[in-house]
Protein backbone atom coordinates (compact mmCIF):
# COMPACT_ATOMS: atom_id res chain seq x y z
CA UNK A 1 0.00 0.00 0.00
CA UNK A 2 1.27 3.46 -0.85
CA UNK A 3 2.39 5.57 2.15
CA UNK A 4 -0.02 8.26 1.03
CA UNK A 5 -3.02 5.94 0.87
CA UNK A 6 -5.44 6.65 3.74
CA UNK A 7 -6.00 3.57 5.88
CA UNK A 8 -9.20 4.93 7.47
CA UNK A 9 -12.20 5.79 5.22
CA UNK A 10 -13.51 9.36 5.08
CA UNK A 11 -16.27 10.16 7.58
CA UNK A 12 -18.21 13.14 8.96
CA UNK A 13 -19.72 14.35 12.25
CA UNK A 14 -22.71 16.61 12.89
CA UNK A 15 -24.25 17.70 16.21
CA UNK A 16 -27.61 19.52 16.28
CA UNK A 17 -29.56 21.13 19.12
CA UNK A 18 -27.65 19.25 21.83
CA UNK A 19 -28.76 20.01 25.39
CA UNK A 20 -27.17 18.14 28.29
CA UNK A 21 -27.79 19.07 31.93
CA UNK A 22 -26.06 17.85 35.05
CA UNK A 23 -26.67 19.62 38.34
CA UNK A 24 -26.05 23.33 37.65
CA UNK A 25 -24.03 22.77 34.45
CA UNK A 26 -25.53 22.78 30.94
CA UNK A 27 -24.08 21.87 27.56
CA UNK A 28 -25.84 23.81 24.81
CA UNK A 29 -24.71 23.14 21.22
CA UNK A 30 -27.23 24.39 18.61
CA UNK A 31 -25.06 23.28 15.67
CA UNK A 32 -21.56 21.87 15.32
CA UNK A 33 -19.98 19.95 12.45
CA UNK A 34 -16.45 18.69 11.98
CA UNK A 35 -14.37 18.58 8.80
CA UNK A 36 -11.91 15.80 8.13
CA UNK A 37 -8.62 16.11 9.96
CA UNK A 38 -7.77 17.43 13.39
CA UNK A 39 -9.95 19.96 15.18
CA UNK A 40 -8.51 21.23 18.46
CA UNK A 41 -11.20 21.69 21.11
CA UNK A 42 -9.86 24.28 23.55
CA UNK A 43 -11.20 26.14 26.56
CA UNK A 44 -10.77 26.48 30.31
CA UNK A 45 -11.09 23.55 32.71
CA UNK A 46 -14.69 22.61 33.40
CA UNK A 47 -16.12 24.26 30.27
CA UNK A 48 -17.45 20.95 28.92
CA UNK A 49 -14.81 19.66 26.49
CA UNK A 50 -14.67 16.10 27.84
CA UNK A 51 -18.46 16.00 28.15
CA UNK A 52 -18.74 16.75 24.42
CA UNK A 53 -16.51 13.75 23.68
CA UNK A 54 -18.56 11.52 25.97
CA UNK A 55 -21.81 12.61 24.28
CA UNK A 56 -20.37 11.79 20.85
CA UNK A 57 -19.06 8.44 22.08
CA UNK A 58 -22.39 7.48 23.63
CA UNK A 59 -21.01 7.47 27.17
CA UNK A 60 -23.49 10.22 28.06
CA UNK A 61 -27.05 10.69 26.85
CA UNK A 62 -28.18 14.27 26.08
CA UNK A 63 -31.53 15.66 27.21
CA UNK A 64 -32.31 16.62 23.62
CA UNK A 65 -30.75 16.88 20.17
CA UNK A 66 -29.13 14.61 17.60
CA UNK A 67 -25.69 13.34 16.60
CA UNK A 68 -24.84 11.90 13.19
CA UNK A 69 -21.60 10.11 12.35
CA UNK A 70 -20.90 9.38 8.69
CA UNK A 71 -24.51 10.31 7.85
CA UNK A 72 -25.81 7.73 10.33
CA UNK A 73 -27.89 8.94 13.28
CA UNK A 74 -26.41 7.57 16.50
CA UNK A 75 -28.37 9.85 18.84
CA UNK A 76 -31.77 11.43 18.29
CA UNK A 77 -33.65 11.97 21.53
CA UNK A 78 -36.85 13.15 19.85
CA UNK A 79 -36.96 9.94 17.77
CA UNK A 80 -35.85 7.77 20.70
CA UNK A 81 -32.61 6.73 18.94
CA UNK A 82 -29.56 6.08 21.10
CA UNK A 83 -27.01 3.61 19.77
CA UNK A 84 -24.84 2.18 22.60
CA UNK A 85 -21.22 3.25 22.81
CA UNK A 86 -19.85 -0.19 21.88
CA UNK A 87 -21.82 -0.13 18.60
CA UNK A 88 -20.78 3.36 17.43
CA UNK A 89 -17.33 2.29 16.20
CA UNK A 90 -15.60 5.32 17.66
CA UNK A 91 -11.90 5.47 18.54
CA UNK A 92 -11.28 7.04 21.95
CA UNK A 93 -7.82 7.88 23.35
CA UNK A 94 -7.99 9.00 26.98
CA UNK A 95 -5.61 11.08 29.12
CA UNK A 96 -4.16 7.82 30.43
CA UNK A 97 -3.81 4.76 28.14
CA UNK A 98 -6.09 2.49 30.25
CA UNK A 99 -4.28 -0.66 29.12
CA UNK A 100 -5.02 -3.99 30.79
CA UNK A 101 -1.97 -4.87 32.89
CA UNK A 102 -2.54 -8.65 32.77
CA UNK A 103 -2.43 -8.69 28.95
CA UNK A 104 0.50 -7.99 26.62
CA UNK A 105 0.44 -5.29 23.95
CA UNK A 106 -0.94 -7.56 21.23
CA UNK A 107 -3.86 -8.61 23.43
CA UNK A 108 -4.58 -5.00 24.46
CA UNK A 109 -4.85 -4.02 20.81
CA UNK A 110 -7.10 -7.07 20.36
CA UNK A 111 -5.19 -8.36 17.35
CA UNK A 112 -6.61 -11.60 16.01
CA UNK A 113 -5.61 -13.84 13.11
CA UNK A 114 -7.41 -12.59 10.04
CA UNK A 115 -8.48 -14.65 7.04
CA UNK A 116 -9.06 -11.42 5.10
CA UNK A 117 -6.03 -10.08 3.26
CA UNK A 118 -7.44 -6.55 3.51
CA UNK A 119 -7.92 -6.79 7.27
CA UNK A 120 -4.50 -8.35 7.77
CA UNK A 121 -2.91 -5.57 5.70
CA UNK A 122 -4.82 -2.96 7.72
CA UNK A 123 -3.56 -4.40 11.02
CA UNK A 124 0.02 -4.63 9.79
CA UNK A 125 -0.05 -1.07 8.47
CA UNK A 126 -1.30 0.37 11.75
CA UNK A 127 1.34 -1.51 13.75
CA UNK A 128 4.07 -0.41 11.36
CA UNK A 129 2.98 3.23 11.14
CA UNK A 130 2.66 3.54 14.91
CA UNK A 131 6.09 1.96 15.41
CA UNK A 132 4.99 -0.69 17.90
CA UNK A 133 5.99 -3.92 16.13
CA UNK A 134 8.75 -4.61 18.65
CA UNK A 135 6.31 -4.10 21.53
CA UNK A 136 3.64 -6.64 20.56
CA UNK A 137 4.76 -9.38 22.95
CA UNK A 138 5.81 -7.00 25.71
CA UNK A 139 3.96 -6.63 29.01
CA UNK A 140 2.21 -3.28 29.28
CA UNK A 141 3.80 -2.61 32.68
CA UNK A 142 7.18 -2.18 31.00
CA UNK A 143 6.05 0.50 28.53
CA UNK A 144 6.99 4.16 28.73
CA UNK A 145 4.20 6.72 28.77
CA UNK A 146 4.72 7.49 25.09
CA UNK A 147 4.79 3.81 24.10
CA UNK A 148 1.62 3.16 26.07
CA UNK A 149 -0.22 5.98 24.29
CA UNK A 150 0.92 4.63 20.91
CA UNK A 151 -0.60 1.30 21.89
CA UNK A 152 -3.78 3.08 22.98
CA UNK A 153 -3.93 4.84 19.60
CA UNK A 154 -3.43 1.52 17.80
CA UNK A 155 -6.29 0.02 19.80
CA UNK A 156 -8.49 2.97 18.80
CA UNK A 157 -7.64 2.66 15.08
CA UNK A 158 -7.65 -1.09 14.58
CA UNK A 159 -11.43 -1.23 14.04
CA UNK A 160 -11.40 1.51 11.36
CA UNK A 161 -13.36 4.00 13.52
CA UNK A 162 -15.80 6.52 12.10
CA UNK A 163 -14.29 9.25 14.27
CA UNK A 164 -11.32 9.60 16.62
CA UNK A 165 -11.67 11.33 19.99
CA UNK A 166 -8.49 12.31 21.86
CA UNK A 167 -8.84 13.71 25.36
CA UNK A 168 -5.56 15.40 26.39
CA UNK A 169 -3.49 12.32 25.45
CA UNK A 170 -0.19 14.01 26.32
CA UNK A 171 -1.16 15.40 29.73
CA UNK A 172 0.18 12.47 31.77
CA UNK A 173 3.49 12.06 29.89
CA UNK A 174 6.89 13.38 31.00
CA UNK A 175 8.31 16.36 29.03
CA UNK A 176 10.76 14.31 26.94
CA UNK A 177 8.18 11.68 26.06
CA UNK A 178 5.62 14.41 25.36
CA UNK A 179 7.88 16.08 22.79
CA UNK A 180 8.53 12.75 21.05
CA UNK A 181 4.86 11.76 21.00
CA UNK A 182 3.78 15.22 19.83
CA UNK A 183 6.17 14.90 16.87
CA UNK A 184 4.74 11.46 16.18
CA UNK A 185 1.14 12.71 16.34
CA UNK A 186 2.03 15.55 13.94
CA UNK A 187 3.16 12.96 11.40
CA UNK A 188 0.41 10.37 11.79
CA UNK A 189 -2.85 12.23 12.58
CA UNK A 190 -3.11 14.14 9.26
CA UNK A 191 -3.10 10.79 7.44
CA UNK A 192 -6.27 9.63 9.19
CA UNK A 193 -9.16 10.57 6.93
CA UNK A 194 -11.68 10.88 9.75
CA UNK A 195 -12.85 13.77 11.91
CA UNK A 196 -10.54 14.00 14.93
CA UNK A 197 -11.41 16.01 18.02
CA UNK A 198 -8.27 16.75 20.00
CA UNK A 199 -8.88 18.20 23.46
CA UNK A 200 -5.92 20.09 24.94
CA UNK A 201 -5.02 22.98 27.22
CA UNK A 202 -1.76 23.58 25.36
CA UNK A 203 -1.95 26.18 22.59
CA UNK A 204 1.42 25.08 21.24
CA UNK A 205 0.23 21.47 21.13
CA UNK A 206 -3.01 22.48 19.40
CA UNK A 207 -1.20 24.69 16.91
CA UNK A 208 1.20 21.89 16.03
CA UNK A 209 -1.54 19.36 15.28
CA UNK A 210 -4.73 21.13 14.27
CA UNK A 211 -5.84 23.08 11.22
CA UNK A 212 -9.27 23.81 12.67
CA UNK A 213 -10.14 25.08 16.15
CA UNK A 214 -13.25 25.19 18.31
CA UNK A 215 -13.36 27.34 21.46
CA UNK A 216 -15.62 26.32 24.35
CA UNK A 217 -16.82 28.42 27.27
CA UNK A 218 -19.47 27.57 29.89
CA UNK A 219 -20.89 24.63 27.96
CA UNK A 220 -21.08 26.43 24.61
CA UNK A 221 -18.93 26.40 21.49
CA UNK A 222 -18.39 30.11 21.07
CA UNK A 223 -16.12 30.20 18.02
CA UNK A 224 -14.79 27.93 15.28
CA UNK A 225 -12.27 28.44 12.49
CA UNK A 226 -8.50 28.66 12.08
CA UNK A 227 -6.13 29.45 14.95
CA UNK A 228 -5.86 33.26 14.63
CA UNK A 229 -9.61 33.77 14.29
CA UNK A 230 -10.46 31.49 17.22
CA UNK A 231 -7.62 32.25 19.62
CA UNK A 232 -7.92 36.01 19.08
CA UNK A 233 -11.19 35.70 20.93
CA UNK A 234 -12.98 38.59 22.57
CA UNK A 235 -15.78 37.01 24.54
CA UNK A 236 -16.69 37.84 28.12
CA UNK A 237 -17.89 41.23 29.29
CA UNK A 238 -15.48 41.24 32.27
CA UNK A 239 -12.42 40.95 30.04
CA UNK A 240 -11.40 37.53 31.38
CA UNK A 241 -11.72 35.85 27.98
CA UNK A 242 -10.00 38.45 25.83
CA UNK A 243 -6.80 37.48 24.03
CA UNK A 244 -4.86 38.28 20.87
CA UNK A 245 -2.59 36.52 18.38
CA UNK A 246 0.50 38.18 16.90
CA UNK A 247 2.31 36.77 13.87
CA UNK A 248 6.06 37.09 13.37
CA UNK A 249 9.29 35.42 12.21
CA UNK A 250 12.24 34.08 14.20
CA UNK A 251 15.33 36.17 13.39
CA UNK A 252 17.74 35.30 16.21
CA UNK A 253 18.34 32.52 18.72
CA UNK A 254 20.54 32.66 21.83
CA UNK A 255 22.36 29.79 23.51
CA UNK A 256 20.04 29.99 26.52
CA UNK A 257 16.98 29.39 24.34
CA UNK A 258 15.90 33.02 24.10
CA UNK A 259 14.67 33.82 20.58
CA UNK A 260 14.04 37.17 18.92
CA UNK A 261 10.90 37.50 16.83
CA UNK A 262 10.34 40.21 14.23
CA UNK A 263 6.85 41.73 14.33
CA UNK A 264 7.10 43.93 11.27
CA UNK A 265 10.01 46.28 12.03
CA UNK A 266 9.77 45.68 15.77
CA UNK A 267 11.10 42.83 17.89
CA UNK A 268 10.01 40.76 20.89
CA UNK A 269 11.82 38.04 22.80
CA UNK A 270 10.52 34.77 24.25
CA UNK A 271 11.95 31.41 25.23
CA UNK A 272 11.63 28.87 22.43
CA UNK A 273 14.35 26.24 22.28
CA UNK A 274 12.39 24.26 19.69
CA UNK A 275 12.04 27.22 17.30
CA UNK A 276 14.41 27.74 14.39
CA UNK A 277 15.66 30.92 12.70
CA UNK A 278 13.52 31.78 9.68
CA UNK A 279 10.42 29.95 10.89
CA UNK A 280 7.07 31.67 11.35
CA UNK A 281 5.38 31.73 14.72
CA UNK A 282 2.15 33.00 16.21
CA UNK A 283 2.12 34.39 19.74
CA UNK A 284 -0.91 34.21 22.03
CA UNK A 285 -1.30 37.08 24.52
CA UNK A 286 -3.96 37.46 27.20
CA UNK A 287 -5.26 41.02 27.43
CA UNK A 288 -4.94 40.93 31.22
CA UNK A 289 -1.14 40.45 30.93
CA UNK A 290 -0.49 43.62 28.90
CA UNK A 291 0.50 47.00 30.37
CA UNK A 292 -0.05 50.27 28.49
CA UNK A 293 2.52 53.08 28.54
CA UNK A 294 2.84 56.39 26.71
CA UNK A 295 6.55 55.73 26.36
CA UNK A 296 8.80 52.76 27.06
CA UNK A 297 10.03 52.85 30.68
CA UNK A 298 13.55 51.80 31.64
CA UNK A 299 14.74 49.24 34.20
CA UNK A 300 11.64 47.03 34.33
CA UNK A 301 11.41 43.24 34.29
CA UNK A 302 9.12 43.04 31.25
CA UNK A 303 11.44 42.34 28.29
CA UNK A 304 8.99 43.19 25.54
CA UNK A 305 7.52 46.41 24.24
CA UNK A 306 5.60 47.05 21.04
CA UNK A 307 4.53 50.42 19.70
CA UNK A 308 1.19 50.85 18.01
CA UNK A 309 -1.85 53.04 17.46
CA UNK A 310 -5.04 52.83 19.52
CA UNK A 311 -7.74 51.68 17.11
CA UNK A 312 -10.69 51.30 19.48
CA UNK A 313 -11.69 51.74 23.14
CA UNK A 314 -14.54 49.54 24.38
CA UNK A 315 -16.27 49.83 27.77
CA UNK A 316 -16.77 46.54 29.62
CA UNK A 317 -18.47 45.77 32.92
CA UNK A 318 -17.14 46.40 36.43
CA UNK A 319 -15.26 49.58 35.52
CA UNK A 320 -13.00 47.87 32.95
CA UNK A 321 -12.14 48.95 29.42
CA UNK A 322 -10.69 47.04 26.45
CA UNK A 323 -8.12 49.00 24.47
CA UNK A 324 -7.38 47.61 21.00
CA UNK A 325 -4.01 48.53 19.54
CA UNK A 326 -2.89 48.04 15.94
CA UNK A 327 0.77 47.08 15.56
CA UNK A 328 2.71 48.14 12.43
CA UNK A 329 -0.56 49.35 10.81
CA UNK A 330 -1.47 45.70 10.23
CA UNK A 331 -5.14 44.84 10.95
CA UNK A 332 -4.11 41.21 11.55
CA UNK A 333 -1.77 42.34 14.34
CA UNK A 334 -4.44 43.79 16.59
CA UNK A 335 -3.68 43.45 20.31
CA UNK A 336 -6.11 44.02 23.17
CA UNK A 337 -5.29 45.21 26.68
CA UNK A 338 -7.62 45.46 29.68
CA UNK A 339 -7.35 48.54 31.95
CA UNK A 340 -9.55 50.31 34.48
CA UNK A 341 -11.89 53.00 33.17
CA UNK A 342 -10.17 55.62 35.32
CA UNK A 343 -6.87 54.71 33.62
CA UNK A 344 -8.33 55.89 30.31
CA UNK A 345 -9.04 59.30 31.86
CA UNK A 346 -5.77 59.57 33.76
CA UNK A 347 -3.65 58.66 30.71
CA UNK A 348 -5.95 60.61 28.35
CA UNK A 349 -6.18 57.67 25.96
CA UNK A 350 -8.15 58.22 22.77
CA UNK A 351 -8.40 56.50 19.39
CA UNK A 352 -5.58 57.12 16.87
CA UNK A 353 -3.12 58.02 19.64
CA UNK A 354 0.27 56.23 19.77
CA UNK A 355 0.72 53.80 22.66
CA UNK A 356 3.27 51.24 23.86
CA UNK A 357 2.41 47.69 24.96
CA UNK A 358 4.56 46.06 27.66
CA UNK A 359 4.50 42.35 28.51
CA UNK A 360 6.75 39.69 30.00
CA UNK A 361 8.19 36.84 27.94
CA UNK A 362 6.54 34.44 30.39
CA UNK A 363 3.12 35.88 29.47
CA UNK A 364 3.46 34.66 25.86
CA UNK A 365 2.25 31.28 24.63
CA UNK A 366 3.72 30.34 21.27
CA UNK A 367 1.87 28.51 18.52
CA UNK A 368 4.27 27.09 15.95
CA UNK A 369 3.60 27.62 12.28
CA UNK A 370 4.41 24.16 10.95
CA UNK A 371 3.96 23.98 7.19
CA UNK A 372 1.98 27.23 7.10
CA UNK A 373 -0.44 25.65 9.58
CA UNK A 374 -1.68 28.94 10.92
CA UNK A 375 -1.51 31.09 7.80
Amino acid sequence: MSPNTPFIPEQSLILKNIIFKRNDFTINIPSFSLPLGVTALVGSSGCGKTTILRLIAGLERPNSGSIAIDKKIVTDIEKNIFIPAQKRNIGYVFQTPRLLAHLNVMANIALKPSHSNAQKQHQEEIIERLGITRLLNKATGGLSGGEAQRVALARALITKPRILLMDEPLSAIDPKGKDELLEFFAQILPKLKVPIIYVTHSLEEAGRLAKDFAMMSDGKIINTGDAPSVLSHRHGERGDGIASVLSGKIIKKENDGLVTIAIGKQEVQIFGQDLEIGSNVSLHLWARDIILAKKTPKDISARNSLSGIISEIIELQNGLVEVRVMIESEPDNLVSAIVMARTIKEMQLISARPITLLFKSAAVQKINDIGNLLL
